[in-house]
């Protein structure tokens, strides 16, 4: 399944800045289909950072 993303949502979905999140995803190692102004990312991509998805990972309390 793929989401629609921007650039500031995946940096905070995967806890660093948009900064790496550029770097990572110019470099090829963040796998991405440009869409408009934001990216369409596949879930299981998350998952090879050990990241959950925004909508499955738990609020912190």
């Amino acid at each position: 399944m793929e989401q629609y993303y921007t650039i500031a949502e995946l940096a905070r979905v995967m806890h660093t800045d948009e900064p790496s999140v550029r770097l990572l995803i110019s470099s090829g190692i963040l796998k991405v289909e440009r869409c408009g102004s934001g990216y369409l990312v596949e879930t299981d991509e998350f998952s090879r950072f050990g990241v959950l998805s925004s909508r499955r990972r738990p609020t912190r309390r």
